[in-house]
């Protein structure tokens, strides 16, 4: 089969003249696209049969450069990490496009070019890409297997192949990933003596503040920075560090410093969201509205960048500016209910601000409608603040209670929970009563747990069924109720269990074991309760195709997880 190759170039002729150099190199099936549009069509109609490489012209004549789209690409992984890509760009803004990014393509070509020099790079890229397959092929898969990539790594690394430093590169950030900061830190101290570079420093520096060294790792990003002063990565990094501590308003600087060298939609969002985290509303709006203009096609774009702004635009009291921006949000994005939940209360919370009460109210009526009990917590909590703004206090702390009960076991919703409770100036008295319900939820589970233990399997069933069908984003809760059912079955059920009618008790507790069973995996597929209970299931049902359970699990439901809940 013919190796696979796309040009996207916005000058028709150009293109054609790339495309007959190629057919002088060698025998390649080659497409072309004249803009973004074009190209992600291509790329999502290769989808099964993905390119072999992309040489795409850093400056497409639209708003969305080369570099943006190879950014876009990689994060929404449009294209597989075994594509090769080459970016196309004039000699004299190859310097500033080079030597800042922190995503760089494989290899440069540079204006004008000769049949040989493409020849050349082409060659370059499909070798690194036949290098790495096994690696890539790892790292492409929907769960990327990590031991896997790192096993091929090594085997370039012992086999001395040309790519062993691009291999080494990836095992670092394989390990970072499994935070195995200290074997990660070793491999970029073998990178730094073998060929010092601006990335592995800073990745050496990264691992020493994720391993709590921050004032080595300042020091480290320092020096970095006083050798290469244009390389962001080490500013972005830098960052990190001053967040971590605690100095937002620093980050923010350094941030800002890096956006002069390199103005990436990625580092303009950041900024602009870090701004409005530290009550900069100026440059929060400043840096937020590039990101919403900067890109016409919307590759780039987030509904956060949208909602930031217009909160920085009312924050300024320009209410009419942030409504204008609340507004435009459908036309650059799908409609969905959580988008219009939280459409609505941004757009009710402006309105108050604007002393237009009764249009406010109207948005929360409108939201409520809409709101369903497995919303995602952010717009759950964001209508339950419009509706505090908004005077029906009662309604937004039944919200605030729903949402701190369903993901009591996600850390970074209930502090989510906390700040918008303390937003509203009403944090202590809804603090109170989400603490009382949340302690008879506990005291709820934790007894029909020791009921589980006791062997009273129909006290278990009745506790359980009271909070399993409110909480059905609460892992525990439904992992528990599952696990009385399927006990009181085992206990209860004769042996002729898949004859009973339908309407029979047993089957009737096998139909709702099923149900949040499925709901659990909904919640989190790796779950490690999952595997025991599945197993269970298929035992007393005899049916192996309800839920396939994990093939390398083994673990009892006693070995998996505890039934009961910190008091």
């Amino acid at each position: 089969m013919k190796q696979k190759i796309l040009i996207i170039e916005d000058h028709e002729g150009v293109a054609i003249a790339i495309e007959h150099q190629l057919q002088l190199i060698g025998s390649f099936h080659v497409d072309q696209s004249r803009n973004v549009v074009q190209a992600l069509k291509r790329f999502s109609s290769a989808h099964k049969h993905p390119y072999d490489a992309v040489l795409c012209d850093y400056d497409l004549g639209e708003s969305t450069n080369g570099q943006q789209l190879l950014e876009y690409l990689r994060a929404e992984k449009r294209i597989p990490r075994r594509t090769g890509f080459i970016m196309i760009t004039a000699e004299a803004s190859y310097s500033s496009v080079a030597s800042a990014v922190e995503l760089a393509p494989d290899a440069y070509l540079l204006k004008p070019f000769t049949q040989a020099g493409l020849a050349q790079r082409l060659e370059f890229v499909l070798e690194k890409r036949k290098a790495l397959k096994a690696v890539y092929g790892a790292l492409d898969l929907a769960s990327p297997d990590l031991a896997a990539a790192i096993a091929a790594c090594n085997a370039l690394v012992v086999a001395g192949d040309r790519f062993a430093l691009e291999a080494l590169k990836i095992k670092a950030d394989c390990l970072i990933r499994q935070e195995q900061w200290g074997e990660a830190a070793n491999v970029y101290d073998k990178i730094i003596a073998w060929r010092p570079t601006p990335w592995a420093e800073v990745g050496r520096a990264r691992t020493l503040r994720l391993m709590g060294y921050p004032e080595l790792a300042e020091e480290k990003l320092k020096s970095t920075l006083s050798s290469f002063p244009q390389f962001v990565a080490a500013y972005d990094e830098m960052a990190s560090l001053e967040s971590d501590r605690g100095e937002t308003v620093r980050a923010q600087e350094i941030l800002e410093q890096a956006h002069a060298i390199v103005p990436s939609n990625r580092r303009s969002r950041a900024l602009g969201l870090m701004a409005l985290e530290n009550g900069d509303h100026e440059k929060a709006s400043r840096f937020l509205k590039i990101v919403t203009q900067r890109d016409r096609h919307g590759l780039l774009r987030s509904t956060e960048d949208f909602f930031g702004l217009a909160n920085a635009l009312r924050q300024m009291n320009c209410h009419d500016q942030a409504m204008e921006v609340l507004d435009s949000i459908t036309q650059h994005f799908p409609e969905s209910r959580p988008l219009m939940v939280r459409k609505m209360a941004a757009e009710a919370i402006t309105l108050v601000a604007a002393n237009r009460g009764f249009d406010a109210k109207k948005r929360v009526r409108d939201a409520l409608e809409l709101l369903t009990e497995q919303m995602a917590p952010q717009a759950q909590l964001e209508l339950a603040e419009a509706c505090h703004r908004c005077g029906e206090v009662k309604r937004g702390n039944e919200i605030f209670i729903h949402v701190a009960e369903n993901w009591q076991e996600n850390a970074a919703v209930v502090l989510q929970t906390k700040a918008v409770m303390a937003r509203t100036g009403a944090g202590a008295e809804a603090a109170s009563i989400i603490d009382e319900s949340l302690r008879e939820l506990t005291k709820t589970n934790n007894e029909a747990a020791r009921h589980m233990k006791a062997g009273h399997f129909d006290d278990a069933v009745n506790d359980m069924q009271k909070v399993a069908k409110r909480l059905l984003s609460h892992a525990t809760i439904q992992a528990n109720y599952v696990q009385a059912l399927l006990k009181w079955v085992e206990h209860n059920a004769p042996q002729n269990l898949m004859s009973l009618p339908q309407h029979s008790r047993p089957r009737q507790h096998l139909a709702l074991a099923r149900e949040h069973l499925q709901q659990l995996a909904k919640i989190k597929a790796d779950h490690p309760r999952l595997p025991p209970l599945q197993r269970l299931l298929v035992k007393l049902t005899g049916e192996t195709d309800i839920l396939k359970p994990a093939a390398d699990d083994h673990a009892s439901l006693d070995e998996a997880c505890t039934m009961e809940i910190g008091e």
